[in-house]
């Protein structure tokens, strides 16, 4: 999809998952939630699909994490049906990039979901703007959503958890690195991705010894966001999966 001045132009899903539990490393997901902008960060629309995860609550998710009562998820229904009903026209949109706050594991929940119940895997261009934000800020390691927005005074960091308002906190952030640089997302993507070979490289290496460890890593992994791979004059995004990731 192309502008007037023949540029490209992209749809951005802000997004992200929350699981009941992660046991052995599986996560199984109870909240889907999503903000979908246009190019200029403008909001189409938003929202939370609750979902019965079929499995036990871990401890500390029961009573630190989640927002809505456990009766809430329990009485909603199961990933296959609110995936159909929901979630794959979310990940099937056309001209559209994915974005999410360390999405690396919101991938992978989504293909342990996929593996479970036998549904297309999530191979899908994503940017971690954690990382845009670490570049951005010149910052020596990724810092979490609640210490970004704190630091930034935007939401109410209490509000952390429900899928939806991450996923809308993200878009903030992303807003304000926009506003600060004068940059629309597409062009802070280019600045902050360009030259990045040799990190994408040794991210691929960190991510592919993870995807040895166990089988279920192994068939969640399923690329990396190799920043080098993009073409910077027309940001083309091109989904380069790690040949040490493609599930076999």
């Amino acid at each position: 999809r192309k502008d007037k001045k023949g540029g490209s132009k992209l749809n951005y899903l802000f997004f992200d998952v929350e699981c009941a539990n992660s046991f052995d490393g599986v996560g199984k997901i109870c909240e889907f939630g999503y903000v979908l902008t246009d190019e200029n960060l403008n909001v189409i629309k938003q929202g939370i699909h609750l979902i019965n995860p079929d499995a036990e609550f871990d401890w500390y998710v029961k009573y630190k994490i989640i927002s809505y009562a456990i009766k809430e998820y329990e009485k909603a229904p199961k990933y296959p049906q609110i995936y159909r009903m929901h979630i794959q026209e979310l990940l099937e949109l056309p001209d559209t990039l994915y974005v999410g706050h360390g999405v690396r594991d919101d991938i992978k929940y989504l293909n342990d979901e996929a593996n479970r119940y036998n549904l297309p895997r999530f191979e899908r261009q994503c940017i971690d703007s954690s990382q845009i934000h670490r570049r951005f800020y010149n910052l020596p390691q990724t810092k979490g959503l609640k210490a970004i927005i704190k630091e930034l005074e935007i939401g109410d960091h209490k509000k952390l958890h429900n899928s939806e308002y991450d996923a809308k906190m993200t878009l903030e952030y992303v807003k304000r690195m926009c506003e600060e640089s004068g940059l629309s997302f597409e062009q802070l993507i280019k600045k902050h991705t360009k030259g990045k070979k040799k990190v994408a490289k040794k991210i691929s290496v960190i991510y592919s010894i993870l995807s040895l460890k166990t089988s279920s890593k192994k068939d969640s992994f399923i690329g990396f966001i190799e920043f080098d791979e993009f073409d910077n004059d027309n940001l083309d995004f091109k989904f380069v999966p790690s040949q040490s990731s493609v599930k076999t």
